[in-house]
């Protein structure tokens, strides 16, 4: 198992593959290598200290999947911070609760989500932001909220900081300082808060560290056998535990190629990328691969290069694997079950695994991670073949939600176990077919 904290998971790859092409992105006209990214990453981090953003403060991020999201992903991460996605499609109350809730210090917003002003939406939540200068925020309904940056070049709404100005921020802080931030970043110093609707309800914040985050990105890259010479087509989202962790992480672990192939999910712009950028990978959820099969473009767009890819977010429609296998050229499909509270996955099938059961099951457990089916009510394991809940515990498991201790508790025991809420059949062979929700 792998015990780095994120920047120096990041560090160890790319001080190694500068050259190699890194992060692309047609919608941004970026195509960066490793050299690149790392050094843009280090100017970012640097800004935020020169802002201010002190190790545990909480950096929200409300934006679309762009190319600054993973700089601040990982800037955030090497100086000590804790990373606070937000889902771009909120509303103003959705995101009033995650500021208040997570105690932000900092938000990050791009400029539009599907022709939205997320800046208006924040404005919903405190109109009089619009007119405080840049830099210099204060709020009687968000008091630990001390600045709102643009995630992006384009023009900032007012009362927002431009992101030049965060990048230019960090002018006077020296490379020895930076290295000393990110030096006390522990494996187990808290990375991730990511809120969800939870395993009882009620959107609550889910704690993931260092250790968790990396451990899982790892785990997903070994069961996809992916290796530097691939390119990974990520068009799910970054405020999601699945795009950011193993859309980004992963690769980035492995001196992989990252490709960005729009802002939010869009069929005929994913396989448009994968063609021109001659991916080899693509993660997706069932509805994605849907709409790619469906799409008139997969007649003529050449996919030939893809080799793998995963899927997860949800029960995949009866035959939908086995036409992806053959009308999307992915041999090595791989199908994956897991939630916030796992960090991202905890089963996966494996690409030499029988069609039939990719087709069926969501997999076994990943390496470190232990799954049971048990009772939902006496929490006793059931037999081989009983249906009941899925737990699970690892290394990936989250720590628990974030100022909830009786949520925590409801599903997290002392002992590790953590209660999915996710009703599931095991075989003999650890194979999980999930089959519902468990009443709660």
């Amino acid at each position: 198992m792998e015990r780095l904290a994120i920047g120096d998971f990041f560090d160890r790859v790319a001080l190694g593959a500068g050259e190699r092409d890194a992060l692309v992105s047609p919608d941004q006209g970026v195509h960066w290598r490793y050299r690149e990214v790392h050094a843009r990453t280090r100017q970012l981090a640097k800004g935020l200290m020169g802002l201010g953003v002190d190790p545990g403060d909480h950096v929200a991020v409300f934006s679309t999947n762009r190319v600054e999201w993973v700089l601040l992903k990982l800037a955030v991460a090497k100086v000590g911070a804790v990373l606070v996605p937000v889902d771009p499609r909120a509303d103003a109350a959705e995101l009033a609760h995650v500021l208040a809730d997570a105690q932000a210090s900092t938000l990050f917003l791009a400029d539009t989500a599907d022709g939205l002003s997320l800046a208006d939406v924040f404005y919903e939540c405190d109109p009089d932001a619009r007119q405080r200068p840049a830099g210099r925020f204060s709020s009687r309904r968000f008091p630990v909220l001390k600045r709102i940056a643009a995630l992006g070049t384009e023009a900032p709404a007012g009362g927002v900081l431009p992101w030049a100005d965060v990048v230019a921020a960090g002018a006077g802080i020296t490379d020895h300082l930076l290295r000393r931030r990110q030096e006390a970043v522990a494996p187990t110093d808290l990375a991730t808060v990511q809120y969800t609707a939870g395993t009882t309800g009620d959107a609550k914040g889910v704690k993931l560290t260092h250790q968790s985050v990396v451990a899982n990105a790892a785990a997903v890259g070994d069961c996809m056998r992916l290796g530097r010479a691939d390119r990974l087509c990520v068009p799910v989202s970054f405020a999601r535990p699945y795009g950011s962790v193993v859309g980004i992480l992963t690769p980035l672990g492995r001196g992989a190629t990252v490709i960005v192939p729009s802002e939010h999910f869009d069929a005929g712009r994913t396989l448009a990328a994968i063609a021109a950028e001659r991916a080899t990978a693509v993660l997706a959820e069932p509805r994605m691969l849907v709409s790619m099969l469906r799409h008139p473009d997969v007649l003529r767009a050449d996919v030939s290069s893809l080799r793998t890819g995963l899927v997860t977010g949800g029960a995949c429609p009866v035959g939908l694997v086995p036409e992806a296998i053959a009308r999307l050229h992915l041999p090595e499909l791989s199908v994956g079950y897991g939630l916030a509270e796992t960090t991202a996955i905890v089963t996966q099938t494996r690409p030499d695994d029988a069609i039939d059961l990719r087709a069926t099951t969501a997999g076994r457990a990943l390496l470190d991670v232990e799954v049971k089916i048990v009772d939902p009510t006496s929490g006793v394991e059931v037999a081989t073949g009983a249906e009941g809940e899925l737990c699970c515990r690892g290394p990936s498991v989250m720590c628990g939600y974030y100022e909830r201790p009786e949520a925590t508790a409801a599903v997290l025991g002392a002992n590790g176990w953590l209660r999915t809420g996710d009703r599931a059949v095991m075989d003999r062979f650890g194979n999980c077919t999930l089959t519902g929700r468990v009443p709660r």
